[in-house]
Parts: C-alpha cells; structure tokens; sequence
C-alpha cells in the first residue's frame, strides 16, 4: 500500500498555472539574487518609507456601517409644551416626506422619554427615526452622506432647532456605552461645581469644536432656559399692613398651585379636589400681581404691593457623574478620522480656553473607546510580534533567517 502511495505520489505534475507562473517568476529571482544589495536597498528603503507613514494615518474606532436609516436629534429651547413639540416633530416628518418622496420610507418620532427609562430626555429633545429606501430609487441624492447634507439645508430654516444626524444602532451604541448625555461620536465633558462657569466653558468648547474642520451636528446640553415664575415676599411692606407670610402663600398656593379641598368617590377610585384660580386670573406676572391678600383688618391687598413678582429662567437639569457637575458638548466628524480630529481640538482649547481651578475637561464617545483599544494594542501587539519571531525562529533554527522572514 505505501509503495502503491509512493509511486502516484513520483508521478504527480505541477498545476498548470504554477507552471506558467514560473516562466515569469524565476527569471525575476534569477535577477533579484544577481543584484542582491540594490533589491535589499530598494526593500529596505520601501519599508522605511512605509513605517515613516504610520504616525501620520488617522485613527477611527470603528468604521461606519450603513445601517439603511438615519436618526435625527433635534433639540429646541427648553421649556417648550408638549403641544408645541407635537407640531415642530409634526412639521418636520411632512417636511421631509414631500423634499425626499424617493429617499424616504417612512418618518417617525420619539419625543422625550420618562425619568424611569435608562436615558430620560425633556420635552424638547426628539428622536426622528427615517428608514431608507433602496439605493437604486433615490432621485435628490446619490450618496447618503450628500442626503444627509441636503437634510440638514432642508431643515436649517425651522427657528430654534439644532440638529445632529446619527444613526439609530450608532445612536443607541453611544448611549449605552456612554451613558445618559453622549449621543454623538465625540462628547467633551466638562465637570466642575458652579452650573454658570461650566455653560460658560461648555459654549467656549463648542464654539472652538465648529471652527475645526470636520466638526458637525456641535450641540451643548441645556442647562438653563426653563421659565421660573418667582415670588419674593417683602416683609417690612407685610408687618405695615399686618399680614404674615403664611397669607400670602396660601393665596399663592391655592391661586397658582391648587389646593386640595376634598375628595371625591366614582366607583372604585378616590380623587382629590383641587382648588384654583382659572387661566386668565394667573396668566402673567401682571395678572398675579392683581390677586387681593385679605388684610386682619378686612382689607383688601393686591399681591405686587406685598411681594416682588418676575419670571426668570432657571436650571432644566443638572447633571452629575462620579459625584461631580458636568455639561457635555457633542459633537460628530465628518470628512476626516476621529483621533485627528480630537488631537487638533484638545491643542485648539487648550490654547483658547482657559480652565479655572477646580475644573476639568474629559473626552467621551467613541474617541474614548479609541484610547481604550490602544492602549490595549500596545501590549497585544508586541506580545503577538514576538511569539510570531519565535515561532519562525525554532523553524529555521536561525536568527538571520527568522529576522529576514519576519
């Protein structure tokens, strides 16, 4: 049986295509080895002009995938109604269907998320969901980063909106991995204890990212902007008429707030009864600065004369992480790589952002995740380098000839 193995084994040829390949092969190796050093030099310089390109390559997580959608966060003033946000998310989906009939399935809209959900959101923060059609039926744009820019000119017009466009996979990778307030690729975190620095350093940052080439869909976490209707009582004009504080709010609760007066039994449930002026008694300052305070006397005191009424803007959120205050700027990159892009902004705010004491800046999204494998890469690498040397090292049983395959 060997001898059998061994005699078709004698007689096997050689593929017809190696055979052809040699013509041309050997001759090329005859010359390579006739003029060693000038091959060697050419490999040698080859390899180093290679190696001198490396530090200059860009550097990205992961690259994009079409994922066949596009998500659109808009984000409006705070403080806007749910009505309001019902219309803006409205006017957008009719938009878009009639600009882009032959790029756009369907349009739908999440508008903000309750406290219990992982990433809650307010009011004005949406979530626009848009899947594609095929490729192949697209009439106003032919790539989809050149849809995405005629998107983005489509809806520049709507008053008091920014928009960031992700996708809804990439979008919900973000939040998972980042946690509540990065959306984007790219999220700088400032943290820091005073609210008012960390918006001021927050819009610094932004403005510095926009003027970067690359730099897109640039938002800042909405800190501030909810309308506050405040009511500082003044208590020298209270001890002049002989009323106590608690008069006065308790005109203010049951005028403004509600007050409960009862209750209320309709088959199995209970509900409260509340008590409170109607719309047009308390619409504005000026109107609840008209309520009457009966006096201990039986006078009537219109509220203004007894209290400072304004509308003020106060904190949305505040948000923290590891303790700490913290506003994010996010930001997306297009048109060049991730690490570039965040080494040329992080010399840009260093140089024109200054830092007080007490606060610092930490890179978020997916530029984190960079870092991360890096850093990882910089002992596997090495590691996956030598156990390669000397695998071929106990095969030639040569350090030359393992250094020259290698």
């Amino acid at each position: 049986l060997c001898a059998y193995f061994l005699k078709d084994s004698a007689e096997e040829k050689e593929n017809p295509l190696v055979e052809w390949l040699q013509h041309f092969y050997l001759p090329l190796v005859r010359q390579a080895m006739r003029f060693r050093w000038p091959v060697v030099g050419a490999a040698v310089a080859f390899f180093a002009f290679t190696a001198s390109l490396f530090p200059r390559l860009g550097s990205e997580f992961l690259p994009k995938l079409d994922e066949g959608a596009i998500c659109i966060n808009p984000g409006y003033l705070p403080g806007i109604s749910a009505e309001t946000a019902v219309q803006r998310a409205t006017l957008i989906e009719k938009l878009l269907l009639q600009k882009f009939p032959s790029e756009i399935d369907a349009v739908a809209t999440r508008i903000g998320r309750p406290d219990i959900a992982t990433d809650p959101m307010l009011l004005s923060q949406h979530d626009i969901f848009i899947p594609l059609r095929p490729r192949d039926e697209w009439k106003e744009a032919k790539t989809k980063a050149e849809l995405i820019a005629k998107m983005e000119t489509a809806i520049a017009g709507i008053p008091g909106m920014k928009a960031s466009f992700t996708q809804p996979i990439e979008m919900r990778m973000n939040e998972m991995s980042q946690g509540v307030g990065v959306r984007a690729e790219l999220g700088v975190k400032v943290f820091g204890p005073d609210i008012t620095v960390l918006q001021e350093k927050a819009t610094q940052v932004a403005a510095v990212l926009r003027a970067i080439k690359g730099g897109t869909d640039v938002s800042v976490e909405a800190t501030a902007g909810l309308p506050i209707l405040q009511i500082r009582v003044r208590r020298a004009e209270l001890a002049r008429y002989g009323l106590n504080v608690a008069d006065v709010q308790e005109v203010i609760e049951t005028a403004i707030g509600g007050k409960r007066t009862g209750e209320v039994m309709e088959k199995l449930g209970r509900f409260d009864i509340f008590l409170r002026f109607d719309e047009p008694y308390r619409k504005d300052t000026k109107t609840i600065g008209r309520l009457l305070v009966s006096g201990p006397g039986g006078q009537r005191i219109p509220l203004s004369q007894v209290a400072d009424i304004e509308s003020i803007e106060g904190p949305v959120q505040v948000s923290r992480e590891q303790g700490e205050r913290r506003v994010v700027v996010q930001a997306n990159v297009r048109g060049r790589d991730l690490g570039g892009f965040v080494q040329e902004a992080k010399a840009e705010i260093e140089r024109k952002v200054p830092i007080p004491s007490g606060y610092h800046l930490e890179w978020g999204g997916q530029y984190e995740h960079l870092q991360s494998a890096q850093a990882r890469l910089m002992v596997v690498v090495p590691i996956t380098f030598s156990i390669i040397f000397l695998l071929l090292y106990i095969t030639y049983r040569r350090l030359w000839d393992a250094l020259r395959v290698f």
